[in-house]
């Protein structure tokens, strides 16, 4: 795939690069293949260095790339799980699991040879994918040293919800219920120094659910 993408960068190959890429669409559709995984939101294919990919069970998957990082006298192993132009998620693998982290570039970097499928992508990935591994340790471990704390006052929120449920449905009503998870979240962080983004709050509430129903730890490896 890279060797093809080398070879149809100039002008006089573009038709044969989108003969190609119809025709491997159309073959991954005869053959009823789940090829998501190197399409973006649009549909566009992601054939860019770094994304290899293997088949399972008529399934493309990403073949995730390892990194490590120290932190403190930590060493912390994290892999990038998912890469397109402008997006890139990480998750931990040691010492926690389970925890993901997001970035993504403003649409401007579409323009430039810093967005992740560009020219500087490579290195843009490894700068981002560092940050956002330690944003991940960092993150699991103050849960860690404060999960029954958090598990507490997760049931007091819930028990809050169940009451405003009992309101008839209405904007107010679910304004109430913004305004107690986002007291919820703010608190974990002017007290514990956990910033929750939107991308965190289910992760973190699962790991919550876990840990109330049968103390299980779901970021820690068993």
């Amino acid at each position: 795939m890279v060797l093809f993408n080398a070879q149809v960068e100039n002008q006089e190959s573009l038709k044969a690069r989108a003969i190609y890429l119809h025709e491997l669409r159309c073959e991954f559709e005869r053959r009823n293949w789940d090829y998501s995984v190197i399409t973006n939101s649009s549909g566009e294919f992601n054939l860019a260095d770094g994304n290899d990919v293997y088949l399972k069970e008529k399934k493309l998957h990403l073949v995730h790339e390892y990194f490590r990082e120290v932190v403190g006298e930590e060493v912390v192993v994290g892999e990038i799980i998912w890469r397109t132009r402008l997006w890139l998620i990480v998750r931990i693998v040691t010492p926690f699991i389970f925890w993901k982290s997001w970035y993504g570039l403003p649409n401007q970097a579409l323009g430039t040879t810093r967005h992740y499928w560009g020219k500087d992508g490579d290195e843009n990935v490894r700068e981002t994918a560092q940050k956002l591994l330690i944003k991940c340790y960092e993150k699991v471990k103050i849960i860690d040293e404060n999960i029954d704390i958090f598990a507490q006052q997760y049931d007091y929120l819930q028990r809050e919800l169940k009451e405003v449920d009992k309101l008839e449905q209405s904007e107010t009503k679910e304004q109430i219920k913004r305004s107690l998870w986002r007291g919820f979240h703010d608190n974990l962080f002017k007290v514990y120094g956990l910033r929750i983004s939107m991308y965190d709050e289910e992760q973190l509430e699962q790991i919550i659910v876990a840990y109330n129903t049968d103390k299980r730890k779901i970021y820690l490896k068993q």
